[in-house]
Parts: C-alpha cells; sequence; structure tokens
C-alpha cells in the first residue's frame, strides 16, 4: 500500500465522519483545515507524498490524528505530517515544531511571510501523479 492510498482512505473516512456531523470536533478539525487550505493554496507547490515517505513503511511506523496522518520520512529524524482536510503535507523533525523544506533542511517560518514560507505542499491528486 502507498502513503497516498493510506492518506485519501483515512481522509475519506474523517471527511465522512465530519459530514455526518456525530463528531462535533472533526466537523471543527475538518473546517478549520479547510480553511486553512482555501487561504494559502495559491502559496504551495504540488508533491505527489509518496516521494517524500519512507518506502516499505509498516502500519505500525504510522500514526493517525482527529485530522492528520504521520509517516516516517526518507530523512532520518524527520516525519512527514500529512492534513486530512486541507490536502497539504509539512515535513517535520520528529518529536519538535520545527518544519523544514522539500531537501528536509529546516526552515525558521516564523521570520517570513506566509507567501515565503516553504513548508507547507500540496498533496497531488492521484490522477496528477
Amino acid at each position: 500500500m502507498s502513503a497516498k492510498t493510506d492518506y485519501s482512505n483515512n481522509a475519506q473516512r474523517v471527511k465522512a465522519e465530519a459530514e455526518r456531523m456525530t463528531n462535533a470536533k472533526a466537523t471543527r478539525d475538518w473546517n478549520s483545515s479547510r480553511e486553512e487550505h482555501d487561504k494559502y493554496i495559491q502559496y504551495m507547490e504540488s508533491v505527489n507524498i509518496n516521494d517524500y515517505v519512507k518506502s516499505g513503511y509498516s502500519s505500525y511506523e504510522i500514526y493517525i490524528t482527529a485530522r492528520k496522518i504521520i509517516f516516517p520520512s526518507i530523512y532520518p529524524g524527520i516525519d512527514v505530517v500529512a492534513d486530512f482536510g486541507g490536502g497539504y503535507m509539512r515535513l517535520q523533525v520528529r518529536g519538535t515544531r520545527t518544519f523544514c523544506d522539500l531537501s528536509g533542511n529546516p526552515v525558521h517560518e516564523k521570520s517570513v511571510s506566509v507567501k515565503e514560507r516553504k513548508t507547507h505542499f500540496r498533496i497531488k491528486k492521484e490522477e496528477e501523479n
């Protein structure tokens, strides 16, 4: 199974839960992610998530929250954090709030404007890959 497939399957599950309005937190999380997506999508570079997730990862290596799925990346000590509602991913130094560019280099994003941040990447849809 690929990271894109795992991401898509879980995103559909989270979206359905949010649409049923059976889980207020899931609905808030989904709506918040969609708002962030709509606000910043024009600044995001599009990427294939499979290019950044370690190949051959096991289900024991992924972590799923109400809003995100976290995979081990191709870079040691860095995770791929994919947002379900937002349709974007980030590379995050494991155990910190430090995010990286596509080369795995930490970016100190507080010092740059939203337009210059290179830490959010739109996940390409299956038909775009």
